[in-house]
């Protein structure tokens, strides 16, 4: 995983992103192939991070509910407050329904209250970076 050479350490931002994808799906007790865990990250702009936190405590329930009809069985975003990278973790069950989510008028509308806080694309939608998935430790189940 590392871009340095063989057997060396980890950069900060690899060791995050494998602590982020480790314990986020320690602690969930994911089981079998029913579920698709993505992770990518973004970040915030400088100064910025407060707000950002505060406008996701909570989100909107019309958000909170799109993305649940569109089955997001769980989302989660971590900050690195060093780089205020935002390291994001999602469990969905199915890819195509995931994707349609930023067709909605209710993510667009997100997109675009959050829009001043962080680097984002043309479109409003959040400038993001998808993690390769290199370590899972599921529950094995016994039999």
């Amino acid at each position: 995983m590392s871009g340095g050479p063989p057997g060396a350490p980890p950069s900060r931002l690899e060791a995050a992103a494998l602590l982020l994808l480790s314990e986020s799906d320690c602690h969930l007790g994911i089981q079998g192939d029913s579920v698709i865990r993505k992770a990518f990250v973004m970040s915030v702009n400088a100064g910025s991070e407060a707000e950002y936190e505060r406008r996701h405590s909570p989100i909107w329930p019309e958000l909170e509910a799109v993305l649940k009809a569109h089955g997001v069985l769980n989302y989660s975003i971590y900050l690195l407050p060093a780089t205020r990278q935002l390291f994001a973790h999602v469990e969905i069950e199915n890819e195509a329904r995931w994707v349609a989510i930023a067709s909605t008028a209710v993510c667009k509308r997100w997109w675009q209250h959050m829009a001043e806080l962080m680097p984002h694309n043309a479109d409003g939608s959040p400038e993001a970076v998808d993690l390769k998935d290199v370590f899972s430790l599921q529950s094995l189940s016994s039999g």
